[in-house]
């Protein structure tokens, strides 16, 4: 029971009334305020506006398609209704009560975009319920705010959507709620962003973007918040980004990845084939970013620490917040997994490789290529025959630069193509006076713009490894290839071997890690090598 000033509207009427909340100006005008105000307090505690604002629930969405893959808790607009997806689907249309739930969403079509209700905080709270934008045609990034109006800590306004072209926010007061792309009178399919989007997670804010290196914008000096980068995870605090977590980056080859409890807080797996992450026991929180090209269609799977239970596949280009605690006697999730998209992928990775040896004078295999580029390494033993082809596709190859390295009969090239015609085609060297030879190569997926980087070669009579270190940025990709007459065990991703003359090759990749990639291998027994490496600039 409470002592609250009499409900009449007299306000010389001072004497105290006992009231329950349930009842009078309490219940019927100062609840609702009150609830806005203590958002706005507990958020602005620690993230007091700037910065384009915090944004809960609010995501985008369009018109369904039946070639993108919609996760569960994404939206879309099918025959005059919009949908949210309880089960990943592509080509499963709603209506569809396996995959599709009706929500009261308005639906969209064509250059329309849909907001879903949520909250949002800037210098002024919300509760937004939901509402539709048209967007401009013909536009690489188009970026959907939610204007808050001006400031008034308890106001009660609709709010309004609006657009740019530029990350510069249409008001002071707006909240960044994602972006897209449209082309031909639609939004293209399959690219919702929410890159850059700040957004709740525990007691502090976070936000994600496809960044390769630590943030450089200046925000307010009294935020705080998490900013995710590909070099890792950085907070925001006393005028300064301080690392907090360094990105697990890795191109594994393997079927599984077991996170354990001291496993850094973001993840980020360029899979060389479709794999499975276990969560750690006892469960921790983590976030598990889907790094491989889209092209490749190679998916994450999210499970318990048992590998049981399955909690969300992560297609590539997307990643997933897990938050596990344990309850029911086995692992489960705090908050169902939510995940999103982050901009595509700036990295280069494998999306082919082969190799085979010489025989009636002619070396050749196929390779599958994007249209990104080859490099193919020809490791001879003993003296070379005259060059008569060396191509792929027919297009002949370059020598990549200082990328030869002999000891003694052993000599390993590097030779590249930066571009070419997407689809499998052979490489083919021919040769005169029948040489020893075995040629590998690895077809790249890549940005539009890639370069050959730092060479770096390493050889020797006889040694038990054999390595080479060169410098990389995150996004890059380091390739190598070594022959021996010893047994190769790479300590990076191997992605092609073979033997000649009782010899062996191989031919190995890892990612660039913003320092020193160290190429290496074991060699049983020590043997002679040569090893040569070559960095692809992203």
């Amino acid at each position: 029971m409470a002592y609250l000033r009499s409900t009449c509207t007299d306000s010389t009427t001072t004497d105290p009334v006992d009231a329950p909340f349930s009842t009078g100006d309490f219940a019927t005008n100062i609840t609702e305020k009150l609830n806005q105000l203590l958002a706005v307090v507990t958020v602005m505690g620690s993230y007091p506006g700037g910065t384009f604002g915090v944004a809960s629930g609010l995501k985008l969405y369009t018109a369904y398609d039946a070639g993108t893959t919609y996760q569960p808790g994404e939206y879309a607009s099918s025959g005059g209704v919009t949908y949210i997806c309880i089960l990943t689907t592509v080509g499963h249309a709603p209506p569809n009560g396996t995959y599709w739930t009706v929500t009261a969403l308005a639906a969209v079509t064509a250059l329309n975009v849909g907001v879903t209700n949520g909250v949002a905080v800037s210098f002024s709270s919300l509760e937004f319920a939901g509402d539709t934008l048209t967007l401009p045609d013909a536009t690489s990034i188009v970026y959907v705010w939610l204007k808050l109006g001006a400031w008034n800590a308890l106001s009660n306004s609709a709010g309004t959507l609006d657009f740019s072209t530029t990350i510069t926010p249409p008001a002071m007061n707006s909240v960044l709620i994602g972006n897209c792309t449209t082309a031909a009178g639609v939004i293209t399919p399959g690219t919702i962003d929410y890159s850059g989007v700040m957004g709740p997670n525990g007691n502090l804010w976070q936000r994600f973007t496809n960044d390769v290196a630590a943030p450089v914008d200046s925000p307010s000096t009294d935020t705080l918040f998490v900013t995710h980068t590909q070099a890792g995870s950085f907070l925001w605090v006393n005028s300064a980004y301080q690392a907090i977590g360094t990105a697990t980056v890795s191109d594994t080859t393997g079927s599984t990845v077991t996170l354990t409890p001291a496993s850094p807080s973001l993840v980020r797996i360029t899979p060389s084939a479709s794999l499975d992450v276990l969560l750690s026991n006892p469960p921790m929180p983590f976030t598990i970013w889907n790094g491989a090209a889209a092209s490749t269609g190679y998916t994450i799977t999210v499970k318990d620490y048992t590998g049981s239970y399955t909690y969300a596949t992560i297609q590539p280009g997307y990643y997933a917040d897990a938050i596990p605690v344990v309850g029911g006697g086995s692992p489960s999730l705090r908050y169902p997994p939510v995940i999103f998209p982050v901009d595509p992928t700036t990295s280069v990775s494998v999306i082919d490789s082969g190799g085979a040896a010489i025989s009636a004078g002619t070396v050749t295999f196929n390779l599958t290529s994007g249209g990104g580029p080859i490099i193919l390494a020809e490791c001879v033993v003993g003296l070379p025959g005259a060059v008569v082809v060396q191509d792929y596709n027919g297009v002949g190859v370059t020598p990549v630069p200082l990328g030869t390295v002999t000891q003694g009969t052993l000599t390993v090239t590097l030779y590249y193509l930066l571009s070419n015609a997407p689809g499998t085609h052979a490489v083919v060297f021919t040769y005169t006076g029948g040489p020893n030879v075995y040629v590998m190569g690895v077809a790249l997926d890549a940005p539009t713009t890639v370069a050959l980087g730092t060479v770096g070669t390493a050889n020797s009579a006889s040694s038990a490894s054999a390595s080479v270190p060169l410098s990389s940025a995150l996004g890059d990709l380091v390739v190598d290839a070594i022959l021996s007459p010893g047994v190769l065990t790479s300590t990076q991703t191997s992605e092609a071997t073979g033997t000649i003359s009782g010899d062996h090759c191989a031919m190995s990749v890892a990612l660039g890690n913003g320092a020193t990639v160290t190429m290496g291998y074991g060699i049983a027994p020590a043997s002679a090598y040569a090893m040569v490496a070559v960095n692809m600039v992203a």
